[in-house]
């Protein structure tokens, strides 16, 4: 069977577990730095989604890989990221 190929890619925090930060502050955080992403609506407010444009090639995609790990390796950072709220609403919005 061949693998899907697709441009979407879901992922989960567990904050109090492996973050001390919850998904709205990743979002906040890497949004700051021009990588945007979406808190998925819905019962889990720590599942996230990622979406490439055919036009991002491999670049943007180490770009946005390198930008998360940072955020994720300086908790501090994260943590003094916008409100949750606003968060998830500033996530789509062009920098």
């Amino acid at each position: 069977m061949d693998e899907p190929q697709t441009n979407l890619l879901y992922f989960s925090l567990t904050p109090g577990v492996t973050h001390a930060f919850t998904a709205a502050q990743l979002v906040a955080a890497c949004a700051a730095e021009g990588v945007r992403f979406l808190v998925v609506p819905g019962s889990d407010p720590n599942r996230m989604r990622m979406v490439t444009h055919h036009q991002v090639g491999d670049e943007g995609v180490q770009r946005a890989l390198e930008t998360i790990g940072k955020a994720v390796s300086d908790p501090d950072s994260v943590m003094g990221s916008m409100s949750p709220a606003r968060a998830v609403s500033y996530a789509g919005a062009h920098k």
